[in-house]
């Protein structure tokens, strides 16, 4: 079972790199679990760009803040990759850079 995760989560890292989003976002690649955290430059607040703008686009992801005890604003996402096919997660990162294109106008910073 972790060379399944591990070959997946490998994948979701190659993903982010070979579509372009990697210069969008700062992540750390994690050593276990289903999960990719993602820091989204140029968005204080992820909340409304998950929750409406990201599933119009039809990219699923859950912001940071829905993992802060009583609330705030975080610029975080939470990816699962464990049941998303390559195809999914290849689509997924190719609509995410075009969002956040849309939304900060290629901030890198």
């Amino acid at each position: 079972m972790l060379s399944f995760y591990k070959e997946r989560r490998d994948f979701i890292v190659k993903c982010v790199e070979e579509t372009g989003l990697a210069p969008l976002v700062e992540f750390e690649v994690p050593k276990a679990g289903m999960f990719l955290w993602m820091k989204l430059k140029g968005v204080d607040d992820s909340s409304d760009l998950v929750l409406k703008k990201a599933v119009e686009k039809k990219v699923l992801m859950v912001p940071g803040v829905s993992f802060i005890p009583g609330g705030g604003t975080s610029g975080f996402v939470r990816l699962s990759y464990s049941t998303a096919s390559e195809e999914q997660m290849k689509e997924a990162c190719r609509r995410l850079k075009m969002l956040l294109l849309e939304e900060t106008g290629g901030v890198t910073e």
